[in-house]
């Protein structure tokens, strides 16, 4: 992972590509105005998120990497665009990074707010787990990070 060092100011959202993720960015481009804050999105896409057909040593490695980084980039793509037409209306002006990872979400959300201010994530019941029991993420990051964390919740 590429991650650089943020200090003070800046404030991580993790979007996870589900329904949640509009109310997650609402939050938090609505912390960084209030509290003058930077925001980095950062969106992970997971190993098992790759394309039907693709797995390690069928074709090389050198393919499927190409394969998860063209999907990453396509991701972040969207992301962006995304992210800039809700932060044009709530946060203009604002400064906004981006971070598409591959791999663990947590690792990512908690890498990327090694030094930030908070973090905004969303939280996300399968349907099988109470509504008050974190998901796996957000307790990964609950229990690891060394900044606050936002919690807001997935729709009923």
């Amino acid at each position: 992972m590429d991650h650089h060092i943020r200090g003070t100011g800046w404030i991580i959202v993790g979007l996870s590509g589900y329904d949640n993720d509009a109310a997650v960015l609402t939050v938090a481009l609505r912390q960084a105005v209030q509290s003058g804050s930077s925001l980095c999105v950062v969106r992970t896409l997971g190993l098992r998120d790759d394309p039907p057909g693709i797995a390690p040593g069928m074709d090389g490695p050198t393919r499927v990497m190409r394969v998860r980084s063209g999907r990453a980039t396509a991701v972040g793509q969207q992301v962006r665009h995304e992210v800039e037409q809700v932060a044009a209306d709530l946060a203009p002006g604002t400064t906004i990074e981006y971070e598409v990872e591959i791999g663990d979400p947590a690792t990512a959300l908690l890498a990327a707010a090694w030094e930030a201010d908070l973090i905004v994530m969303g939280t996300r019941c399968d349907g099988a787990t109470p509504a008050l029991m974190l998901g796996q993420v957000s307790q990964d990051v609950a229990v690891h990070s060394r900044c606050p964390i936002l919690l807001v919740p997935s729709p009923p």
